[in-house]
């Protein structure tokens, strides 16, 4: 999924006058989801707390999906953090649980242990 959304955070950074490889490079070295570059402030923060990733939009949208394919998001999340992150899961067993378990099938029982 962060794999995914490089590309257009590269774009932003871009457009912004940075580097968006070291912009990238920077947001995929953190574990939370909502660490990001704000090109608007030139800084990078958590852009759920600065109003960049509304908490409610995302509810929303997440809600509106069919819950197959919801499990399917959330398995194809498993996999993207056990290809980016193969050398540090052990940091990622929280998350990996969280979406295993909604991915509703066996990864739930080797994440969730």
């Amino acid at each position: 999924m962060r794999k995914a959304l490089s590309w257009p955070a590269r774009l932003i950074a871009i457009n912004a006058g940075e580097d968006g490889s070291v912009v990238v490079g920077k947001m995929l070295d953190k574990a939370t989801y909502a660490f990001g570059y704000n090109a608007q402030a030139g800084e990078y923060r958590d852009l759920t707390s600065q109003g960049v990733i509304d908490p409610m939009t995302h509810d929303v949208a997440y809600q509106s999906l069919l819950l197959d394919h919801r499990r399917l998001l959330h398995g194809r999340i498993v996999e993207a953090i056990e290809l980016l992150f193969a050398e540090q899961l052990p940091e990622w067993i929280d998350r990996l649980a969280h979406h295993a378990v909604r991915a509703g099938d066996d990864l739930a029982s080797t994440w969730a242990a």
